[in-house]
This record gives C-alpha cells, structure tokens and sequence, in this order.
C-alpha cells in the first residue's frame, strides 16, 4: 500500500511540473540590462553598413547605445526608449524608430525594422 500511496504521489508530483516558462519581452525584463551583437543597417531594402552595437536599456526609459564600424571610430550616444510585449522603440541616432522582436529568450535577441536588423546577446 505504502508503495501505491508513493507511486500516486510521485505521478502527481510529475504532472503539476508544467514546462518551464517562457522568457517574456516586455520593458521590465529588459530594463537595467546591457546587450551587445551586430547592427546590420539596411537602406532601400539593400543591406550596407554593419556595425558592432551595444546597447544598455537603463531604468526609467534612459540609457546608451554604442556603435562601431569596422575601421572606424566608437560612438556612444545616450537614448530613450520603450518596449512592449512585441516591440522596443528607440528615439537614438542610427536606430530610431519602432523595431519588432522576432526572437527573445532572456539571453539572446534579434530585432528587426525599416532601419535594419539586430542580433544581440546579453552582457
């Protein structure tokens, strides 16, 4: 009986662990963090520049963005920005606009807008 009882147990025990959830995107998550990958500028729908970018999203909507072409000279300017659950907007130099989150999983990230593409890994 004791190893019924601790069988059933056990199959309980196993059904209530759900999977774990998912890594949710909205400005919470992001908020306080830094990133940094690729920025793949686009321009006509043709791609040109691509640029090392970091990026921290500070707290209350603040923070920075640093970009560096191959070759040429470091710039890092402060931002704004905002998110949602499927978008983060940017009022930045080079990254202006409302890009759309096409992967986040807590780690990585890859955004996407008019301006061009991000890949980016957190710091």
């Amino acid at each position: 009986m004791k190893r019924i009882l601790t069988i059933i147990f056990a199959a309980i025990a196993i059904a209530a662990c759900g999977p774990d959830e998912e890594a949710r995107f909205n400005e919470e998550a992001i908020a306080g963090t830094q990133w940094e990958g690729t920025f793949q500028k686009v321009q006509n729908n043709l791609a040109k520049d691509v640029y090392d970018i970091k990026i921290t999203f500070g707290d209350g909507g603040a923070g920075s963005v640093t970009l560096k072409k191959s070759g040429g000279f470091k710039v890092t300017d402060d931002i704004r920005w905002e998110a949602d659950d499927k978008t983060v907007s940017f009022e930045a130099p080079e990254i202006a606009g409302k890009w759309t989150v096409k992967n986040y999983n807590g780690q990585t990230m890859s955004l996407s807008s008019s301006v061009g593409y991000m890949t980016l890994g957190i710091l």
